[in-house]
Order: structure tokens, then C-alpha cells, then sequence
């Protein structure tokens, strides 16, 4: 046949196969533009109505180009085609003609497509008698290496002929401008010493969308993530690199960061720095982040005035601001939205309502100051002439007659007249078992201020609420531990910082503190100490060691859990019963009169056998013995546990034939070893086909009452060619030569001389590579050491098929590591 007929045929098969496709979809749209289209005198003309990067769009203007011979430009539109909806069908249309269209041009790319579109194989011989096969018996190594398969794998438009694993190197080729973004879309992980150029050059590209695109742009390191910037200070003002920096800048997350002062002021000195770099537009973060850095300064009692001025000057929606910064052209442009919710970048909750926060750091600073004019740019006049006197009055500096005149006679009167019993700021709740008890309260307009101290039954509270104790506790009908009462011959007018000790408080527990005046209380809540847990899982349930504060063993721990009480053991740990109904549940932990309230998962008495069965298959011959290895495994809740715990264990021998028939054979009272495996020897009947092995054995639920059957199974293939007409079979063998490939007849014979076709999927590279090699004496095929291939296929001259997996280098890592605190702890990457 010749070549143009040859042609014309596939092309006809491939219109057939995937032509419809286009003209189904247009028939199911508007039959009005394809008959426009077909019609025109100048076809560009219809095609400007068509929407840019819609199927349509890409089809039609493939279709005109190929029509009007200008080839060059299909690729390059068939690209963005991919990359914005897919490798649909009429992509493959498309690629389809344009490979026939220019086959005058470049005959051997249109007959590469072909080959690998059609899965055409040349390697068929015809077979003659006495004529030796004109094939190799060795592969040629070079047809595998990666010089070799990376110019079929660029015969893609994009990086479709790579695996995953090749993107370690191919991101160091140099790539066209679309391949280079598909290559960028596949990146799972940013620990590529060129990424950052690659995203940069990236940048160039006529479709690129910017940082933020790509996944990957996420994923990156904050060194990464500076180099960008460096390289595109633009970048600054961009949202997605932004989010990814603060992402970066987090705690890591075993850093208890919420309740540890020195993280916390690490964690928000990091996001200061960084946030100090950004500009207006990012003002609710700066904001926000300075809000959250004042609270915790406040809290440890060191209140920074530039910090604070820092804040002040951000244009902030809040009614205290002075006129100048609420008419302002930023306060307009990048007000610092204080509700906006920031926490997937910051964690930080939002700020909300800042007054309270901003009046108790302009009392603070106002207290010695001979006026406001400080703060006159960022605050509003009267609001800050009122808080002036306020701060003076309430401090007791001067007669408050003297400022009297700053402030509205009512308001003045109010302020005579509140009463305030408010707790400092810096205050804390939790105390070490051993360490001393103390309050500052901020005290006004209290004669009589009575103070009781209540120790909460923690137990009786945890049994009955099954929650955490607060400040709404009720306390009718309790008696207080201690009550003291305290006169003071203060001012109406003065608010005197009081400090408060307790002594008594000297065993660990809950406590709540109540302080009573003139119409008004607040109250405190004081916990010491605290007990925690660690659990592991045993045969009889699980099992749990309770610590204090200091991570030392509690010898005398109870759990109450569900109404019960479980007691330590003589080793100090307590042991729970499996559950029937596993969940979460709340148990409080107790050691003496204390207790605290925790939670754990209650789990279910799910047991599971395993085995690891093993036959040598050199062994398995007609009417010979054989020695069938077993190693168990009983596991409860995945934790290993003793094969003791079985009962009426046996093993079960099945063997099928070549004709299907199946006969059994029972081991009882199979013995299991802890130290080594269990073997048994049996006879291998005559003509069998598949032999089948089941451990049996049965394990006591103890959380049910119930005795549940457990099985382990294993089966074995072998002597397969005797249910065929076939009398030879393919062999993979591995020596230290390498890999071959091995023709044998049924007895054993080397089949010498025959045509075997090998299929080699390397582990860069998704399209195989075939070839065609002959046996050699021996009946083999020398594959040497197939350097990067995971997975072999042959197919005999007789049909016979065989697939085989290559795993040089499979190992077997443990689950869990432990180490100490500062001890660097290594582990493996496994892509």
C-alpha cells in the first residue's frame, strides 16, 4: 500500500474515533455558527465572536490555522487549551490532524504519533524453520537511559511524558515557557534549589496569574519566599505571598505559644517585623498585630509608650479618634478594619472593640503627665481632656475640684459616685502546686470590701457537670473556707491598687474568690496544680499512667469515668475496661482530694489476626514434601499483643487442581511460638494448581462477653502452564549480572533462539519502552541492571504474559520515634 492511501486510511480511522466528538458538541450548541463558519468567505471573520478561553474558541481557531496552513500556530494554542480545560477529545482531534497535516513536513514526528496513538509494533516475525531471529540477546543499556527517553517525553506539549519522580532533575532542564508552568503546577514540595527561578522566569509568562497560581507558591519556605521578594519587591503588595509569610511565620505546633508569655512575645515580635515591611493597604493586619502585642505587654506589666503611639497613628474606625486622622486621606483610603477575621494567616482572633484596651494605656501614661498634648494627633480632644481629669482625680493627684472643670458637672458626679472592684491586668489564675497565691485588685468607693475564699469539691462537681469550672459557679449554700473582712477610709474619688495574699491556698485544687462592696463583686478563679495522662493499650483494657504538673508519676491515682471508679495497681497505673460503644469521654483524674477533668478516646476490644505465610515454591513438587512457615500476629486496637490470648488455634491446607477440585486438610491445636515461627511439613498432592492456607484461631471479648473466630490467609499459585496448551514459560531471574528474562519449557528446557517481547516502564518517564530481543543458549535474555525501571512485561512467541514490579529499594520504617527534649530526630524522605 502506499504511503498517501496508508495515510488517508488512519486518517479516516481517526476522524471516525474522534471527529465526532466536535461535531457533537456542536450540535448540541448553536448550529448557527458552524454553518457561518463553513459558509464564509473570510472564516476569521466568525471566529472574533467566539468567547476567549472556551472550548470553542481553542477548537475553531486550531481548526482555521490548520485549514489555512499555518501550522506553527496550533501548538502553541493547543497548549493553553490544556492548560485552562484539558486533555479533552477534541484536543485529541486536533493533534490527530495536525500530525497528518504535516507529515510532508516532518514525517517522523507523524509516524512516532501514529506508532504511539495506534500501539503499532513492529516487532512481529514471521517464523521460519531453520532461520536464525536477526535480534539481540542483550538490551542495549543505552535505550533506557534518560538521554535516550527524554526526546520522546518532550514530544508532549507540556511535562505529561514525565513521572513525578523526574521533576528532582527536570526542574533543573531548561524548558520552554509552557512547560515550565505545567512543570510548576505538579510541585507537591518546595526543597528545589532552582524554584525560586523557576517561579520568576514564570512570571514572565504571557498567561501567568502571579504568585499565588500555583500550589506550590503556598508551599514555600520563607527564605524562599524573601528571594521572590527581593528579586520582585512588587510582590509586597500582592495578598497570596502575604498569606504564605505569616503562614511561615507561625508557631510550630508542639509550642504551647497561648499560654507561654515567651512565645507568645516571640511569635508576635516575628509577626511586627514583618508586618512593619508591608504597606498601608495591609493596615488591619498591623493592627492587629500591634493590638494582641499591647494586650500581652499589659498583662506582664510593661507598657511600651512607642508601641502604643505605633498604634495610635493606624486609621482606625473607632469614635475616640481625633478629627484630623477621622478626615485624613488615609483614614479614608486604608482604614484598619478591626473585625476582619485574619486567623487563617495569624491565629490571632480579631480585635474588635479596642477602646477598653486604649483608655487603660492612656491612663497609665497620663497619670504623670502635665497634659494630654501627646496624644492630641490620634485622639479626639474632649474625650481625651475628660479621660485627663479622670486619670488625675482617680490617682488622688490634686483636689478633684481642680479638674473638676474639664469635665461635664454630671460626669463629674458619676465618677464621685462609681464603684470599681476590678482585677489588675496582671493577674494570673494559675499557680504551681507549691507556689504562693496573690491578687491586685483595683479598689473605689469601697468602705467594707469583704473577701471569701471557697474551695471547690472537684470531684463532686467534674461526677456531676462533666465540665470545666468557671467563674459562674454556683455557690449558694456553700460556706467559705475564709472570710475576711477589710475598711478602708478612702476618698469617693480615689482608686487605690490593692494586693491581696492567701496563704492558705496551699494544696493543689480549684478555688474561687469573691470580693464584695458597696453593691458590687468580682470574682476570681484560682487553680493549682494539675494532673495529666499518658495511655497505652493491653489485653485487658487500656491502660493509663497519671502525672502531675512536673511529669512525675502519681503512685495513688484513681479515674472516675461513667459513675466508676478504677484504682492504681501496686505499679501505680490504672486500667480502664474496653468499651461496647467506643467514643470520647469526659474521666476525671484524682489523687487524693484532688482532681482535675480531662478527656480520652474510649475505645472498642477490636482484635485482628495476621500472618506472614510462606512456601518455598522450589519445594512444591507432585507427591513431595513441603514445609509451610507461619509467623502471627494478634493485635488489639493495632497494639501487639500476645498470641497466647487464642484459643482452638488451627491451620486449614486447601489444594485445587487443575480441574477445579478442592481438598482440605486440618491441623488442630496448632502451636504459636512468641520467640520463632511455627512450621508444618505436608505432602503436595498430584496435579495441583493452587494451594490455600488459613491460621485459624478464636480470642475472648472481654468488654462483651463474647468469643470472636479470627483468621490469617495466604495462597499460592503455581504449575499454571498445565492448565494451557502452551509448553513454555517466561522466568524473571535476578544475579549479580543483572536481570534476565528466561524462555524455559515445561520440564525445565531453555527454549534457545525465540523472539521475546519486553516491555520496560522506567521510573522517570510514563511511556514504556519496547523492545524486542531473542534467547540466547541458556533460553535467556540479558536485561542487565535495569538502572531506574520499576516494572518489567514479556510476552513469549506463544502468547505467554508476564508482568513483573522491580523494588531495589523497599524497606520497612518504624511508625513512631521517641526522643528527648533537644535531640534532633532523623527521618528518611520517602517520595
Amino acid at each position: 500500500m502506499r504511503w498517501s492511501h496508508w495515510l488517508r486510511a488512519i486518517g479516516v480511522a481517526l476522524a471516525v474515533g474522534v471527529g465526532a466528538v466536535g461535531i457533537g458538541q456542536a450540535r448540541g450548541g448553536e448550529i448557527g455558527f458552524i454553518e457561518d463558519f463553513a459558509l464564509a468567505p473570510d472564516r476569521a471573520v466568525p471566529l472574533k465572536s467566539l468567547v476567549p478561553g472556551t472550548e470553542d474558541f481553542y477548537y475553531f481557531h486550531c481548526l482555521h490555522a490548520q485549514q489555512t496552513e499555518q501550522f506553527d500556530k496550533v501548538e502553541p494554542l493547543v497548549t493553553q487549551w490544556i492548560q485552562k480545560i484539558g486533555h479533552t477529545q477534541r484536543v485529541n482531534e486536533i493533534l490527530a490532524r495536525q500530525a497528518l497535516l504535516t507529515y510532508d513536513k516532518n514525517p517522523q514526528k507523524t509516524l512516532e504519533f501514529l506508532r504511539n496513538k495506534l500501539g503499532v509494533n513492529f516487532g512481529h516475525q514471521k517464523e521460519e524453520l531453520g532461520v536464525e531471529p536477526n535480534l539481540p540477546t542483550k538490551l542495549d543499556p543505552q535505550q533506557i537511559t534518560r538521554a535516550a527517553l527524554m526526546p520522546r517525553a518532550f514530544q508532549h506539549a507540556n511535562t505529561d511524558g514525565f513521572e513525578d519522580a523526574a521533576l528532582e532533575w527536570l526542574i533543573n532542564e531548561k524548558l520552554d515557557g509552557d512547560r515550565r508552568r505545567h512543570l510548576i503546577s505538579r510541585l507537591a514540595r518546595p526543597d528545589y534549589s532552582a524554584l525560586t527561578k523557576l517561579i520568576l522566569d514564570d512570571f514572565g509568562h504571557p498567561n501567568s496569574g502571579g504568585f499565588g497560581q500555583f500550589n506550590i507558591h503556598r508551599l514555600l519556605t520563607q527564605a524562599q519566599l524573601d528571594e521572590l521578594l527581593k528579586a520582585k519587591p512588587e510582590l509586597i503588595n500582592n495578598h497570596h505571598w502575604v498569606v504564605a509569610s505569616l503562614v511561615k511565620l507561625q508557631p510550630v505546633p508542639d509550642e504551647d505559644w497561648q499560654h507561654d508569655s515567651k512565645a507568645m512575645t516571640a511569635y508576635l515580635d516575628r509577626l511586627s517585623a514583618f508586618a512593619a515591611k508591608l504597606p498601608p493597604v495591609q493596615n488591619p493586619l498591623k493592627a492587629q498585630t500591634l493590638y494582641h502585642r499591647l494586650w500581652l505587654d499589659r498583662s506582664l506589666g510593661k507598657l511600651d509608650k512607642n508601641r502604643f503611639l505605633a498604634y495610635l497613628q493606624l486609621p482606625r474606625p473607632v469614635g475616640y479618634l481625633s478629627k484630623a486622622m477621622a478626615e485624613s486621606q488615609a483614614r479614608k483610603q486604608f482604614s484598619a478594619d478591626l473585625n476582619v477575621d485574619l486567623r487563617p494567616g495569624t491565629l490571632l482572633p480579631p480585635v474588635g472593640n479596642d477602646e477598653p484596651l486604649v483608655r487603660s494605656y492612656l491612663q497609665h501614661f497620663l497619670l504623670d503627665a502635665a497634659n494630654a498634648k501627646e496624644f492630641e494627633p490620634f485622639i479626639n480632644d474632649i474625650y481625651l481632656k475628660h479621660l485627663f481629669a479622670e486619670t488625675k482625680i482617680l490617682n488622688g493627684l490634686g483636689e478633684p475640684e481642680q479638674w473638676a472643670a474639664l469635665l461635664p458637672a454630671d460626669q463629674f458626679q458619676q465618677l464621685k459616685q462609681r464603684v470599681e472592684i476590678e482585677f489588675d491586668p496582671t493577674n494570673r489564675t494559675t499557680f504551681s502546686a507549691d507556689e504562693p497565691v496573690a491578687l491586685d485588685l483595683h479598689v473605689k468607693n469601697v468602705g467594707t470590701l469583704i473577701v471569701k475564699v471557697f474551695e471547690i469539691n472537684k470531684r463532686n462537681f467534674y461526677s456531676q457537670q462533666l465540665r470545666e469550672v468557671d467563674t459562674d459557679v454556683n455557690l449558694d449554700g456553700l460556706v467559705a473556707n475564709r472570710e475576711t473582712t477589710n475598711t478602708y477610709n478612702d476618698t469617693a474619688f480615689r482608686r487605690v491598687r490593692r494586693r491581696f495574699e492567701f496563704p492558705e491556698l496551699k494544696k493543689p485544687g480549684v478555688y474561687v474568690v469573691d470580693f464584695i462592696g458597696n453593691g458590687r463583686s468580682s470574682r476570681a478563679l484560682i487553680r493549682k496544680g494539675k494532673l495529666k495522662f499518658v495511655v497505652r493499650t493491653a489485653p485487658a483494657g487500656q491502660v493509663f499512667t497519671v502525672l502531675d504538673e512536673k511529669n512525675q508519676k502519681v503512685n495513688d491515682a484513681k479515674i472516675l469515668l461513667g459513675g466508676h471508679e478504677y484504682v492504681a495497681d501496686k505499679s501505680g497505673e490504672v486500667t480502664v475496661p474496653f468499651s461496647h460503644q467506643p467514643s470520647r469521654q469526659p474521666i476525671v483524674l484524682m489523687s487524693g482530694a484532688f482532681a482535675c477533668l480531662d478527656h480520652f478516646q474510649h475505645e472498642g476490644e477490636a482484635f485482628a489476626l495476621s500472618a506472614g505465610i510462606f512456601v518455598d515454591r522450589e519445594s512444591l513438587l507432585s507427591r513431595k514434601k513441603a514445609t509451610v512457615v507461619v509467623r502471627p500476629q494478634l493485635t488489639l486496637n493495632g497494639t501487639p499483643v500476645s498470641t497466647k490470648l487464642l484459643d482452638q488455634v488451627k491451620l486449614q491446607i486447601v489444594s485445587t487442581d487443575h480441574d477445579g477440585v478442592a481438598s482440605s486438610t486440618e491441623i488442630p491445636n496448632f502451636k504459636l511460638f512468641e520467640d520463632r515461627e511455627s512450621t508444618h511439613e505436608f505432602s503436595v498432592p498430584p496435579r495441583t494448581q493452587a494451594l490455600s492456607f488459613q491460621l485459624i484461631g478464636q480470642v475472648k471479648v472481654l468488654s462483651t462477653n463474647a468469643t470472636v473466630a479470627l483468621a490469617a490467609n495466604e495462597s499460592f499459585a503455581f504449575n499454571e502452564i498445565d492448565r494451557t496448551d502452551k509448553i513454555e514459560d517466561l522466568h524473571l531471574l535476578r544475579t549479580s549480572g543483572g536481570y534476565f528474562v528466561e524462555l524455559l519449557g515445561k520440564t525445565g528446557e531453555p527454549k534457545t533462539s525465540r523472539p521475546v517481547q519486553i516491555v520496560l516502564k522506567h521510573r522517570d518517564f510514563r511511556d514504556p519502552v519496547h523492545v524486542v530481543l531473542k534467547s540466547d543458549k541458556a533460553g535467556r535474555l540479558s536485561l542487565g541492571q535495569l538502572e531506574d525501571i520499576v516494572a518489567i512485561t514479556a510476552t513469549g512467541p506463544e502468547g505467554t504474559q508476564h508482568a513483573w514490579p522491580i523494588r531495589p529499594d523497599e524497606h520497612v520504617y518504624s511508625q513512631s520515634l521517641h526522643g528527648r527534649v533537644g535531640e534532633v530526630l532523623t527521618l528518611p524522605y520517602l517520595p
